[in-house]
């Protein structure tokens, strides 16, 4: 099975990150508002978009993008 993240960083945007629903089940779109980026770029700031914005911590920054064995 194949699947597809499209990443992209524009500028403009009202919200710091926007999902896209491309309509295929397998493929998600995701656009991350650059001038938010640029703008918060204190050091609590950094670490936090790991967690709200990327979702690859968790707040106790255990990574969530692990691969487990299915039993």
């Amino acid at each position: 099975m194949q699947s597809s993240v499209l990443i992209r960083y524009e500028k403009g945007l009202e919200e710091p990150i926007k999902m896209c629903d491309t309509g295929n089940v397998r493929e998600v779109s995701i656009i991350v508002n650059r001038d938010w980026i640029e703008d918060n770029k204190d050091y609590p700031t950094l670490w936090n978009n790991f967690i709200y914005l990327f979702n690859i911590v968790d707040n106790n920054f255990r990574l969530t993008t692990v691969s487990k064995k299915m039993r």
